[in-house]
């Protein structure tokens, strides 16, 4: 590519215009373009090349994608494991007023099929659903 020289027209992004217009050469640093003169609205500016020519001359990297198995898709795997094979009688209905233990699998109006992974203190039970883990209340 042939380096302009001063007094020489060449493309450049205009900062008054906002467009890639023609511009006259107003000042070199060695073989750098410093300064340009707009030749449509005559305003002198630093050197910025044309925004359509930066695009162009740019490529787009492209991050590769990487497969990373999540939390979320363990858990579902983990509960997939535990509630798959069992018939749908073996699932017994989730009510506050029942009493569950390690292991029972349940059945819940919202949350589906789950699996009793702990009993905690206070009445509380942890289930794993599809969807992750809950926290549920149970009798006494």
């Amino acid at each position: 590519m042939k380096i302009p020289q001063a007094g020489e027209e060449l493309d450049a992004y205009c900062t008054r215009c906002k467009l890639d217009l023609n511009h006259r050469v107003v000042a070199m640093v060695g073989d750098i373009t410093k300064r340009v003169n707009c030749l449509t609205c005559h305003s002198e500016h630093n050197f910025r090349k044309p925004k359509g020519a930066s695009v162009a001359t740019t490529k787009k990297k492209t991050k590769k994608k990487t497969v990373r198995e999540t939390a979320a898709d363990k858990l579902r795997a983990e509960w997939a494991s535990e509630t798959e094979g069992h018939p749908d009688d073996a699932f017994a209905g989730y009510s506050m007023d029942s009493v569950f233990s390690e292991g029972d699998l349940i059945l819940h109006k919202k949350f589906g099929k789950g699996h009793v992974q702990e009993v905690t203190a206070e009445g509380k039970v942890q289930v794993l659903f599809e969807e992750g883990v809950k926290r549920l209340a149970q009798g006494t």
